[in-house]
């Protein structure tokens, strides 16, 4: 089967890494952004990988890249982790196989953008990642699994962050073979459990004072390094407020 891997980021990258790891030299190309200016980039990571491996490697700039990649490449099967935008359906109708993503929620709970973020915001105590097969709608797609994990009162995003890569890393090495295999199980979502959230933005992290003392500290602790971070102006003066604590 032809594979291509579509995503960025420190999560996207190890889960590559994974499906190398069982399954060998099955990824014959690679996707990813030039997003070195983005504190959590993992561009240098894909660069190395794919020098070592002879792999070619495509930057993605503007939309009908993503399709020029799918047919250059003749995918037959995409790995998707990482990604920010949606793929139209006539780009999800090009590969036999079909576009298989992960989703930083237990789906069908968190549909949408910066799922991990709004957990913590919303002071959630577990949360977890879902592998499922992309259909024409917003992350509503067949399940493949699961795996969930608590979230400490103490855990910032980058504690959850690290959290969501370990579970998505072990889902991969156990599903991948599956995929490659055509024996992948599939679970439709519960539409009547579905709830949605937006992508958040560096401007989203404006602190309301008149939140309760946990609230401001889970939006802080949300989007601490290695997120732009919540922040609140004193005398016009712009201050990000990186850690809190309720005493």
């Amino acid at each position: 089967m032809n594979v291509v891997f579509i995503g960025s980021k420190t999560i996207g990258y190890c889960c590559m890494r994974a499906c190398e790891e069982v399954a060998p030299n099955t990824i014959r190309a690679i996707l990813t952004l030039q997003d070195t200016d983005d504190s959590r980039s993992a561009y240098s990571d894909f660069s190395r990988f794919v020098r070592d491996r002879n792999i070619p490697l495509h930057l993605y700039k503007k939309s009908s890249d993503l399709d020029e990649f799918i047919t250059k490449n003749k995918a037959e099967l995409c790995i998707v982790v990482g990604w920010y935008w949606i793929i139209k359906k006539e780009v999800l109708d090009k590969v036999p196989y079909g576009f298989v993503g992960l989703h930083g929620s237990l789906l069908p709970k968190y549909r949408g953008g910066s799922p991990l973020v709004w957990s913590i915001i919303n002071g959630d105590t577990e949360t977890g990642v879902s592998l499922f097969y992309f259909a024409d709608g917003l992350d509503n797609g067949d399940i493949i699994a699961q795996a969930g994990f608590n979230i400490k009162k103490e855990d910032t995003i980058k504690e959850v962050s690290d959290k969501a890569t370990e579970c998505a890393t072990i889902i991969f090495k156990e599903y991948y073979p599956r995929l490659l295999q055509g024996n992948a199980p599939r679970t439709h979502q519960d539409e009547q459990q579905a709830t949605y959230v937006p992508m958040r933005k560096p401007d989203d992290g404006l602190i309301n004072w008149t939140w309760s003392p946990k609230r401001i500290q889970d939006f802080i602790r949300a989007q601490t390094k290695p997120y732009p971070g919540a922040f609140t102006y004193v005398r016009d003066r712009k201050v990000i407020i990186w850690n809190a604590e309720v005493k």
